[in-house]
Order: C-alpha cells, then structure tokens, then sequence
C-alpha cells in the first residue's frame, strides 16, 4: 500500500489493553487476525495490527466475509485482497452460500462471527483485531438501552472479548471516526464506502444519522467521551459482581464443572443468602444457560418473569427451548424435561378443587350485579384465568355436575362469539399459547362431555352467561 510506511497511531489514542494484549501476543510470536470489511475503521485496525507484528506479517491473517447482500460485496472482497497482499499477510475469505433472501443486522453478525470464531480455532489465532470505534460505542449504548440491557450489555462493545474461543481486541474503542480517516489519509491509505451504511433499512444506521446527533447537540463533543465513559464503569461493575458471584457459585458446587468443559451440569446449588437476592439469582440462571448452550434463547420477559417468581414465592419455573424448563426450587436453579402429565379426569365440587400439576380450579355460584353481567355479554371479561357460565351448563351446579379433565385429541368447542366448533388446536393456535402451556392444557366439561371452557381459552357460545345473573363462575389458578 502506498504510504503504509507513515501509517502511525499516536499511543494516547489506543484502547490500552487490547492493543497491550494485541502487542504481547505478537511479540510471542502468536498469529494476529484482522477482521476487515474494507471500510476505514477495519483497514485502520488492520495497518495498526501489521505495525504491531513488526516485519513478523507472515503471522498476520487479514479475515473477509462475504455476504453477498450487496452488488459490491465482490469488489470489496478483492479489495481487501489486494490490501493484504501489499502488506505481505494471508487473505482467508469466508462467504456466504448465497444471497440472503432477508437482510438482517443481527443475522449478517452472527454470520460474521461465526467464520471468524472457525478460522481462530482452524489458524490458530491469538487475537482476532476489529475496528470499532468511539462512535460504535456511542451507538451500542444507545442500542442496548432502548433492549433494557443489564450491565453486561451496556459494557459492549468491551476492549476484549471472548466468542467460541476465539479472543477479540479492539484497540481504536477510542478513536473517533474522523480521526481515523484522518490518519489514513495522512498514510495515504484507501477505504472502501459502504452504501448501506446510509441506508434507513438498519436501526444503528437510523441512530448514527437522527438520534445520536441529536444527543450529541445537547452538549456538543461531550456524548462519545461520555458514552465511554459509562460503558468503562458498567464494565467494571459487570466484572466486579461477576467475580463475586463465580467465588460464591463455585464454593456452593466444589463438584460440578464450571469453566464450560466436560457435561455441563443441569443444577446449580444456590447459597442461602443469595437465595432471594435478584441479581444472584438472574447470573445463576444466565450461567446455567450458558453451560447449557441455551444462551440466548429464553426472551429478557421470560427471564424477568422468572426472577420475579423467585423472589417473591421461592418457587418458579419457565420454559427455555429444546423442550427444557428452568426451575428455582427455593436451593437450586435447574434445568429438566417436564414429564407429560398423564391423562386425568376429577368430579368438581362447589369450591376449591386441587388439579395435577399444582393448579387449582375454584367453582362457585355467583350473583352478578347488572353492571358486571352486561360487561361479561359484552365480551369484557379476561378469559384467561376466569370464565362465567350459564346455569342450564350444570343442571343447577348439582353434585357432580361438572368434570374438569386433561386435553384430548380432536377436543373440539364453539369458542365465544362462533356458531361452529373449532379444535382447541386451533383455538390455541390463534390466540398464540405457549406450547408449555398446552401440554398442560385441561378442560371443564358438562356430564353429556359438553366442553364449556379450557383455562386461557373464550368459554363455549352455547354456555356463555346470557340468560340470568346468577352464573357458575370458574377460576383456574397458577395456570
């Protein structure tokens, strides 16, 4: 590359320990990857990596990913060809197997990272070096509190990191964009632009062009230090309480393997101090899912809801994908495949009737005032933990009237407000149940197997209240 010879960073400007971590692994003679898209910030990061092998570039690997998403993503891979082999270092190219039918940021990333992560393991790579800058920084911080990430979210994108083995530094966090075209430019040095960039389509794009600017002009300069600055200190308190709680997980389970090697394990043993403690609680549940390979695939809802059951009742469980449930017991978080309940069938009585599956189901006969009975006709009532039923249902609500039993092939009903029966199937299907709510689905049926309501489902049309205030009103708890 023309120029590469006046290429120069100034040292205050670097992120210090990951250009340190970058620097001591390539004067142990340690391979360096330079992730390069071909924009500024990623040939920046990659001249700064040649500099610090000092002549030794037969270990450095200049990365490439292909995403086919755009007309001039072969052009920027040869470019970035080129430039490696004016620095004398290896080109590896990756490549998606064809064009995305969807473009999406999340799934372009994950593409990414997961070729970088191969060809560490494959190269043996010390560090894989990206180009991130300041205003990356800014962007994330931003990003990450519209998602209402916790600390370890708001730390990113940290100086190092760790992804599948593979170490990533990212030694220009510091530097702003314009200062790292600035310096390219003073070496000489070329940079594709990505038109995408300044495409609406993608929300970082929405934020760098509208809602950052728009901070940054309340205290003009101020925003990218601060920015910095805070996701330094949500750092070191995510590192700080990560410490503490990988002391105090480790002491309470001296048996089980941690570090992510061998089985993982399905149980962790909570301390009795931290058992109600929300924070501990939630980095158990992180960890658990993390040895388990299930990172990622509980929602942040899903988790909050589960912390929030911990703490307040000492039980809770939810379910988290491949068939698995996450449990807290009161002394451990844990991880098991619920067995199906077998099929049942109970003879309701007047009051409070307990079902499998630690659920119950209250039945009383009920006075409605006028106001609450026309809310009920109009359709107003929540269905979902509560149902009114008209007395011709239940011949009078006599002993035995009623026969609460577990979901069967073909169930079938006229849900509130259709003249024809519908499979439950497909009622749960447009009222979007979970599944683990389905498998344990049950229904009220009459003494004829009329079904008049299945718990977060509408009550049958043919039972619904119409008639006469005094109703049969069904509660279904912990459903």
């Amino acid at each position: 590359m023309s120029g590469k010879s006046k290429f120069k960073i100034p040292r205050a400007l670097l992120e210090p320990s990951a250009a340190r971590a970058v620097e001591e692994a390539a004067a142990r003679g340690g391979r360096i990857g330079a992730a390069c898209s071909g924009g500024a910030d990623s040939v920046c990061a990659l001249m700064w990596a040649a500099s610090a092998l000092r002549g030794r570039e037969k270990n450095l690997f200049v990365l490439h990913f292909n995403h086919r998403e755009r007309a001039a993503a072969d052009s920027d891979a040869a470019f970035v060809g080129g430039l490696a082999r004016s620095l004398g270092a290896e080109f590896v190219l990756g490549a998606a197997e064809s064009a995305p039918e969807r473009i999406s940021e999340d799934a372009l990333r994950k593409m990414r990272l997961a070729f970088f992560a191969s060809k560490s393991a494959e190269l043996g790579l010390s560090a894989i070096v990206q180009g991130h800058n300041s205003g990356d920084v800014a962007e994330t911080l931003v990003m990450r509190l519209m998602r209402g990430s916790g600390g370890e979210g708001m730390s990113a994108p940290r100086p190092l990191s760790h992804f599948r083995g593979a170490l990533f530094a990212r030694p220009l966090l510091r530097m702003s964009k314009a200062e790292i075209k600035k310096i390219l430019s003073a070496a000489k040095a070329e940079w594709r632009e990505d038109e995408t960039n300044s495409s609406p389509d993608f929300l970082r794009n929405r934020l760098r062009a509208e809602i950052v600017p728009a901070i940054d002009a309340l205290c003009p300069g101020e925003f990218a230090k601060s920015a910095l600055r805070s996701r330094a200190l949500f750092q070191e308190d995510s590192d700080f309480a990560e410490r503490v709680f990988g002391r105090e997980i480790a002491a309470a389970n001296p048996r089980l393997e941690l570090s992510g090697s061998g089985n993982p394990p399905r149980e962790l043993f909570i301390p009795r101090e931290f058992a109600s403690d929300p924070a501990f609680l939630r980095r158990a549940a992180a960890k658990l899912l993390s040895l388990n390979s299930l990172a990622g695939k509980t929602r942040s809802g899903c988790a909050d809801s589960f912390v929030a059951a911990a703490v307040s009742g000492g039980a809770a469980r939810v379910c988290v994908g491949e068939g698995l449930e996450m449990f807290f017991d009161g002394s451990i978080v844990g991880l098991e495949k619920p067995e199906p309940l077998p099929g049942w069938e109970i003879v309701l009585k007047s009051g409070r009737n307990a079902l499998p599956g630690g659920r119950v189901l209250r039945v009383e006969k009920v006075s409605l005032t006028k106001a609450r009975f026309e809310s009920i006709i109009n359709g107003e009532n929540d269905d979902s933990a509560r149902a009114y039923i008209d007395l011709s249902a239940t011949g009078g609500l006599a002993g035995g009237a009623l026969v609460a039993r577990s979901r069967r092939d073909g169930d079938r009903y006229p849900p509130l407000g259709s003249r024809s029966p519908k499979k439950l199937k497909e009622i749960f299907n447009a009222k979007k149940i979970p599944a683990r709510k389905r498998k344990s689905a049950f229904v009220v049926c009459n003494l004829r197997g009329d079904i008049l309501w299945s718990p977060g489902l509408p009550p049958s049309e043919l039972f619904k209240a119409a008639g006469s205030r005094s109703v049969i009103e069904l509660t279904c708890e912990k459903f």
